[in-house]
């Protein structure tokens, strides 16, 4: 599967259930961590957090499938998007 190219919804959910590793219907942290590394993108603990923080919408500590949709098919390439936010936080004010 190109990340570069436009997913399906089947393909989004394929890759969902593919990173759902415990198959809760959800995708945490841990999980989250592995995508973004099998992605390329080696986020470490306050970077990861940061990232939960953005894509879980609704505050319940885990990824629900309609949330890593509207993330996912809103990019066309997710590693790049991921570096980008990457270099977002470095450079945040504390």
């Amino acid at each position: 599967m190109s990340l570069d190219a436009t997913l399906t919804l089947e393909q989004i959910r394929e890759m969902f259930d593919f990173y759902d590793k415990d198959k809760g219907g959800t995708i945490c942290s841990n999980e989250l961590q592995q995508l973004c590394e099998d992605l390329g993108v080696k986020l470490g603990t306050v970077e990861l957090t940061a990232a939960m923080r953005e894509l879980d919408c609704d505050g319940s500590g885990e990824i629900e499938f309609e949330e890593f949709y509207r993330w996912f098919s809103s990019s066309k390439n997710i590693a790049e998007k991921l570096a980008a936010a990457k270099v977002r936080h470095r450079h945040r004010p504390c």
